[in-house]
């Protein structure tokens, strides 16, 4: 049987966790995310369970943003062997009262980093090792516990092990002599007692036709549980149904309305199906989950329907559509589906036969189907992928599926389906002002603004993006007050956002509109907000700005985000990347951030800066207790002491390679193609021969840069041909080939990735500059470097040359579909391009929480881009990434044909659920040309293909 996700938690405890054994000792052994009176008591134990003391100064512990020193541990002091200590938001002394503890229990109060429902605990050592880690959450591992006001405390196989499965709930006179506390919270705080686990019981489990062995928790959401001590071999073996192979499909759906929501099956086979076993699923993806064997058989063409409601009722209601009175009908429904929820049917052998995802959290500008009910056009439904959602219709009366009224308001056809090919719809896409004749679909997944069927280029062209300069400079993405994103008019001239949109992460242009906010003056601050815009205002100290309030169900930011300006043309004006994760990076949590004058536009949050009460933008408390400047922004506000890249003095040196270290942030492997030097005391730099990309700060990579890379004149530090990277992030040494990741270096460094990597040089004076000598900061280069000859392409891409083709990047699974807990390989294809002589493609994974496991390029195909040309390969595991340059040629072939580019391996885990969808990462994909960098999924009219592959359970 594959890992469950219990295994695979604690076999990743296991890897992460080896470290010392002084600090192995230490272990996370109770925790309680929030009180059941929802005071300030939330805590966390950590106990030494070695033999030996332990000196706590420096350690530290921080939640799921993985920081270490973030909250200091250092009071614990010496900590001895069975002694366990606390952390609590509340105070010490409060804790302790509450709990019955005395002084001589270690608690230390006021944690500020406080833990939620879905979360992470981790500890420190001194040195910022990880020591322990608890990834827990009852909605992101479902069965697990939820520590409301009761703790959790693990068994003895658990601690230290990262397995939330082998955790328990207290109770009153448990095994930890867990008791009650004054606010009515139960469990034992500063004692920790080892309990052995207990032993589960093992029976068969059925999946698709395939029998295993486990226990009932590990054939959850695989297969069906055949019940205990069952066998699959031997003379009482349990015999699995094997796969039916019937085409029984979802065809209607309804998540909410007057009257109670229900979806609707229908037999789009050719033979009777007996429903017997067969049985549904929401999110949880559980085979067996509600079983459908009530309904009976269907013959050919039939439907039936499964409703939370009652049958007669439901009936009754629907009574105007026609046959109601003899359509099956599932009543009580105790399995809701939800406005953002997936819908899995399964047959008897627990085989996936169709799955619906639906919501605009999952699949952004799709339908909403509330009140109204949701069918599937014909092309949507005999497929053994997941169902299309934009190729689904809202129901309308005297529609295709002969809609009707029911008595409450609904709108829908419950128990009747209408086989129906819907036309095509198709109309103008605006692409960063470019102008597409695609579907609606295509659009979205274009990141597009779709102007509206049947309308076209030619009538209807993309409005000119506008130069108006108009920026983001504040936001919050949680806060008492609510959360929200303030616009600043910084140009000279009015800006009528008539048209102008806003987008998260998830969403295209065109989904929230802006329009409200009408004509924005010069030094004009205008609100976005979740809040009701006059109790904003009212909070924020009666402010007069325009504010606008987002709509339920739409681009509410999350804890890591972006933030997109849409200008009417579909253009993005301004963008925002965010999210603490990044190391050193804001969490505006109650806390607005705002950035430096020079980082207004970059989309650089690495020089954003927290508000603080009366700082250079004036920031105060609200009448919550949220800190920012909503209504107002200093163009010339200091954020302090950041990085050289937020326009900082350069950093003091003695050497030339203390610049160098200094510009690359502690590593001499990134700016390949601009030379370092310290010139008085002061750290400059100029461009070498080979590469121009710093011409500007904040400049990318072009073919030039790449192939500076491969002819092997990296940076001052690096050897001639010699690896630029090596295992450990370390330089090569002299002599080492020329590996892969080398060429994807450069793009990391020169595409955005890197704040140190383009700052502003000095005039290109010193392309031959001497190497450093060896000093302690790094090898010295060698004296000369070999002669490659490499074409040049400095001429600037003129409006021509970026639209040379409409280039189409296909994602093409192996497979038509994955097993949860086993991978997937996907070949990524490019077409229509000419002139090519090198490219890049990042993909990225949505849907299930897949990992890409393995990228590679396999040159040897004979479809590959670059087959027959010497070429140089890259991939980059971590980013997700390919690439690859063809020296002293170009490709010319392939107009009107498809080229292999690369292959990458995604691994599902065992708790999956839902649908994998695959997607090119549009920072990450380009074509070099002999003319310039053409970048497509953004500017360049392109058709970019979208996978989507069913995960089966």
């Amino acid at each position: 049987m594959t890992m469950t996700m219990r295994g695979l938690l604690a076999t990743a405890a296991t890897v992460c966790c080896l470290v010392s054994a002084t600090s192995a000792q230490m272990r996370i052994t109770e925790y309680m995310y929030t009180t059941s009176m929802d005071v300030s008591g939330e805590f966390i134990e950590f106990t030494n369970v070695g033999l030996t003391p332990i000196d706590m100064s420096d350690w530290s512990y921080d939640d799921v943003s993985r920081i270490p020193g973030e909250f200091d541990l250092s009071g614990f002091g010496t900590v001895a062997p069975g002694e366990s200590v606390i952390i609590t938001e509340t105070t010490a002394a409060e804790f302790r009262t509450d709990w019955g503890l005395p002084m001589s229990v270690k608690v230390l109060g006021g944690v500020t980093n406080n833990i939620g429902r879905n979360d992470e605990i981790n500890l420190y050592d001194q040195d910022e090792e990880l020591v322990d880690r608890l990834t827990y959450g009852d909605q992101d591992f479902p069965g697990t516990i939820r520590t409301n006001g009761v703790s959790g405390t693990p068994c003895e196989d658990a601690v230290g092990a990262n397995n939330i499965f082998q955790w328990f709930l207290a109770f009153v006179g448990d095994s930890y002599s867990s008791t009650t506390s004054a606010n009515g919270d139960i469990g034992n705080p500063g004692n920790y007692t080892d309990v052995a686990c207990p032993i589960e019981p093992i029976g068969a489990c059925c999946a698709s036709g395939v029998c295993t062995v486990g226990t009932e928790f590990d054939c959850a959401g695989v297969g069906l549980y055949q019940g205990d001590d069952t066998v699959c071999t031997g003379d009482n073996a349990v015999t699995c149904p094997s796969p039916t192979g019937l085409e029984l499909r979802v065809t209607e759906f309804m998540v909410a309305g007057f009257g109670p929501e229900f979806f609707e099956i229908t037999n789009l086979d050719t033979v009777s199906i007996d429903l017997t076993g067969w049985s549904f699923s929401d999110e949880g993806a559980i085979p067996g989950d509600v079983l459908l064997s009530s309904l009976g058989t269907l013959a050919p063409g039939e439907s039936a329907v499964i409703t939370e409601g009652l049958d007669a009722d439901f009936r009754t209601q629907w009574a105007a559509v026609t046959g109601i009175g003899s359509v099956p009908i599932l009543e009580m429904n105790m399995v809701n589906i939800g406005d953002n929820d997936v819908i899995h049917l399964y047959d008897p052998s627990g085989a996936q036969v169709d799955l619906i995802i639906f919501g605009l959290d999952s699949v952004p500008a799709s339908i909403v189907a509330e009140e109204t009910s949701a069918w599937g056009c014909a092309q949507a439904l005999p497929i053994d992928m997941p169902a299309e959602i934009y190729d689904w219709r809202l129901s309308s009366v005297g529609d295709a599926q002969n809609s009707v009224a029911s008595t409450l308001g609904d709108t829908g056809s419950p128990g009747v389906h209408v086989d129906f090919t819907c036309p095509p719809q198709i109309g103008s896409c605006c692409v960063m002002g470019s102008c597409s004749e695609l579907s609606p679909s295509q659009c979205i997944l274009a990141d597009g603004l779709y102007l509206g069927d049947d309308t076209n280029c030619t009538d209807e062209p993309c409005p000119a993006p506008s130069t108006g300069e108009i920026r983001i400079t504040e936001f919050m993405y949680s806060g008492n007050d609510g959360e929200f994103v303030e616009f600043t008019n910084l140009g000279d001239t009015p800006v009528d956002m008539t048209g102008w949109s806003f987008a998260d992460a998830s969403s295209p242009p065109g989904i929230f509109d802006l329009s409200a906010f009408g004509m924005v003056m010069p030094g004009e601050v205008v609100i976005l907000t979740e809040a009701d815009a006059a109790t904003f205002a009212a909070n924020w100290g009666n402010l007069t700005n325009d504010i606008i309030t987002f709509p339920e169900n739409n681009g509410e930011l999350g804890r890591n985000d972006t933030i997109r300006l849409f200008d009417t043309s579909g253009s993005i004006v301004d963008q925002l990347r965010y999210g603490d994760e990044e190391l050193g990076s804001i969490r505006t949590q109650l806390v607005s951030g705002w950035p430096c004058d020079t980082a207004v536009g970059q989309d650089n949050i690495f020089c954003w800066v927290l508000s603080t009460p009366a700082d250079d933008q004036n920031s105060f408390a609200s009448s919550s207790f949220d800190i920012g400047n909503p209504g107002t922004y200093d163009p010339a506000g200091d954020c302090g002491s950041r990085n050289p890249a937020c326009g900082e003095s350069a950093p003091s040196c003695i050497r030339d390679c203390d610049c160098y270290f200094a510009a690359v942030d502690g590593d001499y492997v990134i700016d390949i193609c601009d030379f370092h030097y310290c010139d008085n005391g002061t750290c400059s730099s100029c461009t070498r021969r080979y590469g121009n990309t710093c011409a500007s700060y904040g400049g990318f990579v072009q073919t030039d840069d790449i192939l500076c890379a491969v002819a092997g004149f990296g940076n001052y530090c690096a050897c001639p041909n010699g690896d630029l990277i090596a295992a450990g992030g370390a330089k090569g040494p002299s002599g080492s080939p020329l590996g892969t990741d080398d060429i994807l270096a450069v793009v990391a460094a020169f595409g955005g990735a890197n704040p140190f990597a383009c700052p502003t040089p000095a005039p290109a004076t010193c392309d031959d500059a001497p190497p450093p000598a060896a000093d302690g900061c790094g090898p010295a280069a060698a004296s000369s470097v070999a002669s490659v000859s490499t074409p040049t392409f400095d001429t600037p891409m003129s409006a021509d040359d970026q639209q040379l083709d409409a280039p189409e990047i296909v994602i093409v699974p192996r497979k038509r579909s994955v097993r949860a807990g086993g991978r997937i390989d996907v070949d990524i294809y490019v077409s229509d391009v000419t002139d090519i002589v090198g490219y890049e493609f990042g993909l990225t994974v949505h849907g299930v929480d897949a990992t890409i496991e393995d990228v590679r390029v396999d040159t040897a195909r004979r479809d590959h881009v670059f087959q027959g040309q010497t070429h140089f390969p890259a991939t980059d595991h971590e980013l997700g990434r390919i690439g690859g340059v063809v020296l002293n040629a170009s490709v010319t072939t392939l107009k009107d044909k498809r080229a292999y580019l690369g292959t990458f391996t995604i691994s599902v885990p065992t708790d999956a659920r839902g649908s994998l969808e695959l997607q090119p990462a549009s920072e990450f994909v380009a074509v070099y040309h002999q003319s310039g960098v053409q970048r497509f999924a953004s500017a360049n009219n392109v058709s970019v293909v979208i996978v989507q592959t069913d995960v089966r359970r």
